[in-house]
């Protein structure tokens, strides 16, 4: 019994100047997602009109024009090893400020509620983070709940909320 790869082989054996039309479909409207195939298109839906992100071609001219069926202008995808790295890199950026930041600020406030309140919502410190660089009590964390509520509250009354309405003309029909 003969496998898809084997009837594709024997089809393009047979008929070489099929080949670049049956790719250009294949890029146009096969690709499952561009992240399995690396010259793939990333269009913005299915539909025939749909755009790619990265060289503006639709699906369609993807399909008919002359150009390459790849996507020419697809960005570099970055390595993960060096996103981690990044993120390890700010990570431990952020542990060394608070080593720093943390015992002056719990020095000059106290441990408290607020205070570890204070520390996450001004300064980016999340209690775990704190916790790292000095000891939090465990009945600490009740009220540094109801300090952050507390903190959540007031940012929201603060917003200014306007209310914007149109009123679109009629159009009279005769």
């Amino acid at each position: 019994m003969a496998t898809t790869g084997d009837i594709a082989r024997e089809f393009f054996a047979s008929n070489p100047q099929d080949r670049a039309h049956v790719l250009k479909a294949y890029h146009a409207y096969h690709v499952q997602h561009f992240k399995d195939d690396t010259m793939a298109h990333n269009f913005t839906n299915g539909s025939r009109d749909a755009a790619c992100v990265w060289c503006g071609r639709t699906r369609e001219l993807v399909r008919w024009d002359d150009q390459p069926p790849e996507c020419q202008c697809r960005p570099d995808m970055p390595d993960v090893a060096d996103v981690i790295h990044g993120e390890e890199q700010r990570a431990f950026t952020v542990l060394d400020r608070a080593a720093k930041d943390v015992p002056t600020i719990v020095a000059k406030h106290g441990m408290s509620g607020e205070t570890l309140a204070m520390l996450h919502h001004t300064h980016g410190y999340d209690p775990e983070t704190v916790d790292g660089v000095v000891t939090v009590p465990t009945d600490v964390m009740a009220d540094y709940h109801t300090a952050m509520e507390r903190e959540r509250e007031r940012s929201r009354c603060a917003q200014v909320k306007e209310v914007v309405s149109c009123v679109l003309p009629i159009k009279e029909s005769f």
